[in-house]
């Protein structure tokens, strides 16, 4: 079905047909969702808005494949093509199905998207009808969103050093009140050139997470100018697959100003040492100090009605007065000028003067500081001038009497508590008590300030409309003249919001690390599921091998072994990048031989390189050591030689290993297809290959390198790449060399191989007790080991241990995971308690594969540890060097 093919069938049919069909075409090509027709899995019919939702033109999407706009994994880690089947198949069989999906336009930008599917009957075709409607904003931004928009504190989402999200209260604070985020708004407009490296630099070090969360001052600059100072928290988030900064930002301008006010009013209070005259704005004297009235010999009485310049001397030029006077109202003024005192004498001094005015902004006197002074000023100038800067404070201020009766209180108390000053003025500040508080709470914050010390804390209290908020206080007490306690004075800051958003924090992080837990579990459950039945498959694979004599059969067994191999190559290295995105790969670290590693990386290869007619050329170089974990750089080494002939044709492959004086460095050279410049920077990344998608030429995950990039890096080295596509590649490993301090700090590595062991007809074979519930477990160990010693088994514990009590046995093999509700761990604990078999031997056996259980088995009372599933060569090799040991 298409739309011409449509067009043609209505026009043959009736009326009532063509005019349903005519409905049925405008809704469709008028849906605001994107509409599409689906026919045996392909897009056969799509309205204008999928065409605009999917950035694309109608011959590009028509016969086409949903996966084709589609990553190629969903979040869940399922394949697009596999989960796109699955849904298909499900609306088929139900008759329509909605779910969520992750869409790809053909820019290749992701976006999450709602898709509903429904069976549709044309003709004798079953068509597939799907709906689908971008949701990318609306699954992350409501929530965020609802919260933020009603709230007083600003909110801000930054992505890309733009603002993406920003309420109305951060746009009032920057005084971008007419705009929204949609007008690109720059974090680097807004920041003082001042404060940028200090906000570039906390935005830097939260998107490399090198600290948890945001948490500075800032000045902004306002379109206006104004300079205005902000305290800015913040935390890392993730929006559509990109880095994102969230959090919330404060105005504290007014609190600076506040706090500085106070500070520099109550330390010229107490420390001023200079003669303070206080006029009108007319000049006429309001006040002056006792050094003013020593300086000039009056007494205040002689100054009554008297204006400033009466005090000043002849010399000074005649405007000079008026000078100051308007020079103070717009300001202030500073100079040198003739004073005169009483007795007539006449002296130079430096006057400084300026304005004062109230909360509404209007002048109340002009202030001069003449010389130094030792008196206060009176008490009535200190009190008014300090109660001028504490009703302007930002924080609630509240101050009692010494049975906690209110006395005063400024505007943000009333603003933080609803109660005006005539309302709770001669009350107890028991009022605000929420009834939340334990008694004993109160009892303790007493017995602090009653002894005289400052008590801070925080403290939930009841507003007067009985809204509980949650509050941090600072109480003070007073003495006067150091003596009993006359005063408290309380400073409230309002911080409910702040209580809030702590707790979301303390919600997230606790879901993140149970979301952790969850994979570490989920991890350990699939290695053991995975590696335990592939004991059964590689076992018998290996004995089928070994077994059958028939060419066709034994290689089937073969390509069966080489394939599992495979498969645990796969499951190894997803593991390895599991523990290296949970920090959790140790390093063992010794002094190697770098040559002895090369030589036998070489060894493994030689016949695989023989078997493609290629070479593999090293010249030894026996005198390089570094100091890492010889595996850890056998698994990197072998890897790229794995790559070098997998990926090569004709010629072979050349390793290098030279000092450069520092460092040791390793080339690997193929003379293979190579890489084009354009993705050798990609294939260090997980999951990518130089090849990819559906036409890839070659197998693999796309993790060998990812995982060896890691590995060299947490050995202190670097690797690197130079090739050209048809030409071949050379990989580079550079690692620090090991400059040695005596011979005896030189560790050798040596190849894993055995010790040499005496053929084992030669001796009374030995007794040995596999426990392990697993039927082909047990079936391929006692195939694997029938030659080499007696093998007793037991399919649970209760059986183990009944066994051991009636034998001796030389050597056990324990599975850790016996499906039981008892592990393997319990028994060997058990066991170990049975006279006879305290150092018996006891390997684990287990699936389980990751960081720390070793350790685990080990602690329990294991003394070897070997991972399933483990070929003939290795289970025999470490059963002959015990039973060897042992006999020794």
């Amino acid at each position: 079905m298409n739309r011409n093919v449509t067009d043609k069938n209505m026009s043959a049919a009736g009326s009532d047909e063509r005019r349903a069909y005519q409905k049925y075409k405008w809704l469709f090509d008028n849906s605001i969702d994107a509409v599409f027709v689906m026919k045996d899995g392909l897009f056969i019919e799509c309205n204008p808005h999928t065409l605009q939702l999917f950035n694309c033109k109608e011959e590009e999407i028509l016969n086409t494949s949903p996966v084709l706009f589609s990553p190629e994994f969903q979040p869940s880690g399922e394949k697009s093509s596999d989960k796109a089947k699955r849904m298909i198949d499900i609306a088929l069989k139900e008759g329509e199905h909605t779910f969520d999906w992750t869409h790809k336009k053909k820019s290749g930008e992701l976006f999450d998207a709602s898709v509903s599917l429904k069976t549709l009957n044309f003709d004798e075709d079953i068509l597939l009808m799907a709906v689908v409607r971008d949701i990318s904003e609306s699954k992350f931004v409501v929530n965020f969103k609802n919260l933020a928009d009603e709230s007083l504190i600003g909110v801000y989402l930054v992505q890309d050093g733009k603002f993406i999200y920003a309420n109305n209260a951060l746009l009032k604070i920057f005084g971008l009140e007419n705009k929204n985020v949609k007008d690109n708004i720059l974090v680097e407009n807004v920041i003082h050139p001042d404060d940028k490296e200090v906000v570039t630099s906390n935005i830097q070090l939260i998107l490399d997470d090198k600290i948890d969360k945001l948490h500075y001052e800032a000045k902004i600059v306002c379109p206006t100018g104004e300079i205005r100072i902000v305290e800015v928290l913040g935390s890392a988030t993730i929006l559509n697959n990109h880095p994102a900064i969230m959090g919330s930002l404060i105005d504290i301008t007014e609190t600076k100003s506040t706090h500085e006010k106070i500070r520099l009013l109550a330390h010229a209070l107490k420390s001023i040492a200079q003669a303070v005259s206080v006029t009108d704005a007319h000049n006429k004297i309001l006040f002056v100090n006792d050094a003013f009235l020593r300086m000039y010999g009056y007494e205040n009485e002689d100054l009554a009605g008297w204006k400033i310049e009466d005090v000043r001397s002849d010399k000074n030029p005649a405007e000079l007065g008026e000078t100051i006077r308007i020079a103070t109202l717009t300001g202030g003024w500073e100079g040198k000028i003739w004073n005169k005192r009483k007795n007539g004498s006449e002296f130079l001094a430096y006057l400084s003067t300026s304005i004062v005015k109230n909360d509404d902004g209007n002048t109340i006197a002009l202030m001069g500081v003449v010389t130094d002074i030792t008196e206060k000023k009176k008490w009535e100038d200190q009190v008014n001038l300090l109660t001028t800067a504490l009703e302007s404070a930002a924080n609630g201020i509240v101050i009692t009497d010494s049975n906690a009766d209110v006395i005063w209180i400024n505007d943000s108390f009333t603003n933080l508590t609803g109660y005006r000053f005539a309302e709770i003025v001669g009350k107890n500040v028991r009022i605000l008590k929420s009834g939340v508080m334990d008694k004993k709470y109160y009892y303790n914050l007493w017995e602090i300030i009653k002894s005289g010390k400052v008590w801070q804390g925080e403290i939930i209290n009841k507003k007067k409309n009985g809204d509980l908020y949650t509050e941090e206080m600072t109480i003070t007490p007073v003495r006067i003249d150091g003596e009993e306690i006359t005063h408290y004075i309380a400073l409230k800051q309002d911080i409910t919001e702040r209580k809030k958003y702590e707790l979301e924090l303390k919600e997230t992080k606790e879901a993140a690390e149970a979301a952790n837990k969850l994979k570490s579990s989920f991890l350990a459950n699939m290695s053991h599921e995975l590696r335990t039945p592939m004991v059964g498959i590689l076992g018998y694979a290996d004995i089928l091998n070994h077994e059958l004599e028939a060419t066709e059969f034994k290689e089937m067994a073969s390509n069966l072994y080489e394939s599992g191999n495979r498969l645990m190559d796969t499951l190894n290295l997803i593991l390895h990048l599991s523990k290296l995105e949970a920090n959790k790969l140790e390093i063992e670290a010794k002094v190697v031989n770098v040559d002895a590693v090369i030589q036998s990386v070489v060894k493994q290869f030689q016949k695989m390189a023989e078997l493609r007619n290629l070479y593999i050329n090293y010249s030894p170089a026996p005198h390089i050591h570094c100091f890492l974990e010889a595996k850890m750089l056998k698994d990197v080494l072998t890897n790229l030689v794995s790559n070098a002939i997998r990926f090569t044709n004709n010629g072979g492959v050349t390793i290098e290993l030279k000092n450069s004086g520092s460092l040791a460095i390793i080339n690997v050279k193929d003379t293979g297809i190579g890489i084009s410049n354009e993705v050798q920077e990609l294939i260090f990344e997980e999951f990518r290959q130089a090849s990819e998608g559906i036409n890839r030429r070659f197998e693999g995950t796309g993790l060998g390198l990812t995982i060896s990039k890691k590995f060299v890096e947490l050995m202190d080295g670097k690797i690197s790449v130079e090739s050209e596509e048809g030409a071949g590649s050379t990989f580079t490993v550079e690692l620090p060399l090991y400059i040695e301090n005596n011979e005896t700090d030189k560790t050798e590595y040596r190849a894993n191989t055995p010790s040499t062991i005496k053929d084992e007809t030669n001796h009374p074979l030995k007794k040995v007790l596999l426990v392990e519930n697993d039927r082909s477990s047990r079936e391929i160990t006692r195939l694997f080991l029938k030659k080499l010693c007696l093998l007793d088994f037991a399919e649970d514990a209760d059986t183990a241990i009944r066994l051991v009590n009636e034998n001796i046995y030389s050597a056990i093999l324990m599975d850790i995971n016996l499906d039981s509700g008892v592990s393997g761990l319990d028994v060997t604990r058990s066991i170990r308690k049975i006279a006879g078999y305290e150092n018996t031997p006891i390997i684990a056996l287990t699936a389980y594969a990751l960081e720390g259980d070793k350790e685990a088995f080990i602690d329990a009372g294991c003394s070897g540890y070997l991972s399933k599933p483990f070929d003939r060569k290795t289970i025999t090799q470490m059963l002959m060097h015990i039973l060897e040991k042992n006999q020794k």
